[in-house]
C-alpha cells in the first residue's frame, strides 16, 4: 500500500531568505526547513532515505536569485516528496543577455559542485518542477529500483521530460531522446560532460528541433533514459527563458502552457510509437555491423 505523503507548510518568506543569504559568497544553500515537515526533521539524509530516496547522493534545485517566489514553490515540492533533507539550492544571477546561456551555466555549476563533493548520482531539478499528485514513498522506491537496473554507461535518467523518441529498455525504463531538464538524475559521466562543456552555438550536437538549449544537447547524447511513467512535469507559470528587454509574447505563454500540460500526452505518444523507434534503432545497428564486411569484400 502506498504511503500517503503529507503536505508540509512552507514559510512564505523561504524563497526571499534564500535569495538574501550571503553564504560566504556561495550560491548554494540548504533547502529551508518547514514547520512540521516529517522529512527534514533530524539531521543528515536519514529521513529522505526512509522515504525511499536512498539511491541518490545529492539533490540540487536551480532557482534564480530574482525569483524568490519560485524558490518557495520549489521548496514546498521538496518537502512534499521527501527530498528536503538531501536538497541544496543553487541561486545564480540571471544572465544579462542570454537566458539559454545562463541556464546552461547553472547546470554546469551544479555539476562542478557535485563533482567537488565526490557525488556520482545526483538529482538535478529546476524550480518549476511539479511532482505528481499523491507522490509517495513507494514511487521513490520504484525510481531507486529502476536506477539500479540501468545499463552500464548510462548518462542521465529523466523523472520528467518531453520525449522526442523513446522505446522500452526495461521495466519502467525508457531509452529516450528528450527535451526539458526540470527533473533528471545525472550519473558521474553526465556530470563530467556538463562540467567540461561550456555553452556554444556551434560544435555541440543538438536535437534538430530543440534549439540551442541544454535540453537540446541532452537529446543528442547517448545513454539517456527516462522513468515510466514520468513523475514530474513543469509548473504552468511564467518561465525565465525570455529576455528581460522583450515583452512576454503570446508564443512564449503558449509554449509554457504546452510544456506544462502536454508532457504526459507526449509520453503516451512516444510509447505508442516505441516499436517503430526500436525497429529503426535495430536496423541502424545491423547496417553499421554489416558495413565493415561490405568494405572488406569490396577491397578484395
Amino acid at each position: 500500500m502506498a504511503v500517503a505523503t503529507p503536505s508540509a507548510p512552507v514559510d512564505p518568506e523561504a524563497g526571499a531568505r534564500l535569495a538574501r543569504e550571503p553564504g560566504s559568497g556561495s550560491r548554494f544553500h540548504a533547502c529551508p526547513p518547514a514547520p512540521g515537515c516529517p522529512h527534514c526533521a533530524g539531521a543528515g539524509a536519514a529521513p529522505a532515505a526512509r522515504f525511499g530516496w536512498s539511491g541518490l547522493d545529492a539533490v540540487y534545485c536551480i532557482s534564480l536569485t530574482s525569483r524568490p517566489d519560485r524558490a518557495a514553490e520549489a521548496a514546498r515540492e521538496l518537502h512534499r516528496v521527501g527530498l528536503c533533507a538531501l536538497a541544496r539550492f543553487h541561486r545564480p544571477e540571471r544572465h544579462p543577455r542570454s537566458p539559454r546561456r545562463g541556464i546552461w551555466q547553472a547546470h554546469r555549476d551544479v555539476a562542478s559542485e557535485a563533482l567537488a563533493r565526490a557525488h556520482a548520482r545526483v538529482l538535478i531539478l529546476e524550480d518549476d518542477v511539479l511532482f505528481r499528485a499523491g507522490f509517495s514513498a513507494r514511487d521513490a522506491r520504484r525510481i531507486g529500483a529502476a536506477l539500479a537496473r540501468l545499463p552500464a554507461g548510462w548518462l542521465g535518467f529523466y523523472l520528467g521530460h518531453w520525449p522526442l523518441a523513446a522505446h522500452f529498455a526495461g521495466w519502467r525504463i525508457l531509452r529516450s531522446a528528450s527535451l526539458c531538464t526540470h527533473a533528471y538524475v545525472a550519473s558521474r559521466g553526465l556530470l563530467e560532460w556538463l562540467a567540461a562543456t561550456p555553452f556554444a552555438k556551434t560544435g555541440i550536437p543538438r536535437s534538430r528541433i530543440g534549439g540551442l538549449g541544454i535540453d537540446s544537447a541532452f537529446a543528442a547524447l547517448p545513454g539517456m533514459y527516462a522513468y515510466f511513467p514520468m513523475v514530474a512535469v513543469q509548473r504552468d507559470s511564467p518561465h525565465d527563458h525570455v529576455r528581460l528587454d522583450r515583452p512576454r509574447r503570446l508564443r512564449a505563454r503558449l509554449r509554457d502552457r504546452l510544456l506544462a500540460r502536454g508532457m504526459r500526452a507526449s509520453e503516451l505518444a512516444a510509447v505508442a510509437l516505441s516499436p517503430l523507434v526500436w525497429a529503426a534503432r535495430a536496423a541502424r545497428a545491423l547496417a553499421a555491423r554489416a558495413r565493415p564486411a561490405r568494405v572488406r569484400a569490396a577491397a578484395r
